[in-house]
């Protein structure tokens, strides 16, 4: 049985996906399955596939597009490894992304979910933002992340919960038993079923971030979040705190603070939704906040 099993849900991406599958052939750690689920493609996917002639590659065709959140469920369901990574089709897995992941799992036993940090490419593979999660989402970013870190289960759940999804799904490696305590994704979702994942895990798994860029995020035209409208988000964030106090009411020990503390946590939080008078306005009411 292979230590670790790699997921590549797919769908028409083959202009990428050879170079997403080399990228993880030439990582310096072997013991490893590559489940690509591809979702009905009707473009040459499983050709492309077949040429790669690697016992190591699990190729799945489902016999019509069940949508993407059922797409990975079903990759999931098919995984043998004791560790989960879970990765895009277009992405590229930068050196010792699979290594330094499996090693931080034996080593911190509690620990749910490994991520590292990510560097922007476009569509040619061109790096175009090397400070990610600074420059798109959160200005903290590196106060909190400036170093490899263990976080308690509750600390990253508060982060995930009142700030944002700080975690790219494509940079994260899981437990297998993960999946036997949470379930699989939810197929309520189309577009936040990460962010839904992680709020589930960090109830009861605590959280290991390597100060590294492993991956390298692909962004183009035909990226999913570019359908992501301002209601579907609403929408979809409503879903997921539903599900959370559904699901796990006796888990659910959400921290409830008072809107000052949210702010202040939040380091000026402001992420591509949000217009510039908008963001500004949150900056001014934080500095008289902290005058207080």
């Amino acid at each position: 049985m292979p230590k670790v099993s790699i997921i590549i849900p797919t769908y028409n991406r083959v202009h990428y996906l050879k170079a997403t599958i080399e990228s993880i052939l030439s990582q310096d750690y072997s013991d490893y399955e590559i489940i690509i689920t591809d979702n009905a493609s009707s473009d040459s996917t499983s050709s492309l596939v077949e040429e790669f002639n690697e016992p190591r590659i699990i190729y799945h065709r489902n016999k019509e597009n069940f949508g993407i959140v059922k797409n990975h469920n079903i990759a999931l369901s098919l995984c043998r490894g004791e560790f989960i990574h879970i990765f895009s089709d277009d992405d590229i897995m930068l050196e010792g992304s699979l290594s330094e992941k499996v090693r931080i799992f034996e080593r911190f036993q509690n620990v749910g979910i490994v991520h590292s940090d990510i560097f922007e490419i476009d569509e040619n593979g061109t790096k175009t933002d090397n400070e990610f999660w600074v420059n798109k989402f959160w200005i903290k970013w590196k106060d909190l992340h400036s170093k490899d870190t263990y976080f308690q289960k509750k600390e990253y759940h508060y982060y995930l919960y009142h700030i944002y999804n700080i975690i790219y799904m494509p940079a994260v490696m899981v437990r297998r038993s993960v999946i036997d305590k949470v379930g699989y994704m939810n197929e309520n979702l189309k577009f936040l079923l990460d962010w839904d994942y992680w709020l589930k895990v960090t109830l009861f798994y605590d959280v290991f971030y390597i100060n590294k860029k492993l991956v390298a995020y692909r962004v183009h035209r035909k990226s999913i979040t570019n359908d992501m409208s301002g209601e579907v988000y609403t929408n979809e964030i409503k879903l997921i705190k539903e599900s959370l106090k559904v699901d796990f009411p006796n888990d659910n020990w959400l921290n409830r603070s008072r809107w000052k503390d949210v702010l202040v946590a939040s380091g000026y939080y402001t992420n591509y939704r949000m217009s510039k008078i908008i963001s500004f306005a949150w900056k001014m009411i934080l500095k008289k906040l902290n005058k207080r």
